[in-house]
């Protein structure tokens, strides 16, 4: 991921500079360009067609305001002067310009908080994070409001050993453990209390010898009828500082509950949870 390039969306919230600030650290240690992006919307009542002259000056009053906000957020947030950014500002749905962003600026991570404002800013900026989560083409990094930032010394991969097609879905939890020199453990999960391993998932397992090579790593195994307690359980327990996932329509965590694992880790995990692609 060296001279990569970090997305960061920004609504200038506390939660926002606490996402920037770990993304500040991991653009640090990868040596990667953040690009601090804001998206918004022009509000309805100056969109009329016969209000040409006053939609002009509502918009340029809106670029304004988010120019002075940009400039209040670099002299709060001076750690940015030790890395390479850009400022990207999107009239667009959030969402949206996430997506265009990353596919346009050639991005490799997106790091985002999973609050914002608050009321139904806040449920929507959480909406968000998970459905840029789902459809993002690259990984998507969740920083909760109350996550430390101080450090990545442990890692919990939850999987169940059946979801690795492709090892290259693995590469920026890889370039994270090797940069931080972090641990990995690998967390299989199952529903049934009697259950083991087959054969299968134990030939699975040994792919991670290859996968994991050189970085230090361990595995763990739990029973649980609640997926998304067992993860945070684990992660509480065993002072783990990022949670690291694969969502997919079909996969391993959407599977074992009728409610999405992966949703509701991104809106009440304190741990900040790696989405990978």
């Amino acid at each position: 991921m060296h001279d990569a390039k970090i997305l960061v969306p920004t609504d200038f919230s506390l939660c926002a500079k606490n996402a920037l600030n770990f993304a500040i650290m991991i653009a640090k240690k990868l040596n990667a360009k953040l690009l601090l992006m804001h998206a918004y919307q022009v509000p309805l009542s100056t969109m009329d067609p016969a209000a040409g002259a006053y939609f002009s000056v509502s918009v340029s009053g809106i670029e304004d305001n988010i120019k002075s906000e940009f400039d209040l957020f670099k002299e709060t947030t001076p750690e940015l002067q030790d890395v390479d950014y850009q400022i990207l500002v999107e009239q667009n749905l959030t969402k949206n310009a996430i997506l265009s962003a990353c596919e346009s600026h050639g991005c490799s991570l997106v790091v985002m908080g999973t609050h914002g404002a608050k009321g139904l800013d806040e449920i929507l900026i959480g909406s968000n994070t998970y459905s840029v989560m789902k459809e993002s083409p690259v990984p998507v990094l969740a920083i909760p409001h109350n996550a430390g930032i101080n450090k990545i010394k442990r890692i919990v991969f939850a999987g169940d050993y059946k979801s690795i097609e492709d090892k290259n879905v693995l590469q920026t939890l890889i370039q994270l453990s090797k940069a931080f020199n972090a641990e990995i453990n690998v967390l299989h999960i199952d529903e049934d209390k009697d259950a083991s391993l087959s054969s299968k998932e134990i030939g699975e397992a040994k792919k991670f010898e290859q996968y994991f090579k050189n970085i230090k790593h361990s595995y763990h195994f739990i029973h649980t009828q609640n997926p998304e307690e067992g993860i945070e359980d684990y992660a509480e327990t065993n002072d783990v500082d990022l949670i690291a996932l694969i969502p997919r329509k079909h996969g391993f965590l959407d599977n074992l509950s009728k409610k999405s694992v992966s949703k509701k880790l991104a809106f009440h995990s304190k741990v900040p949870l790696l989405a990978l692609k």
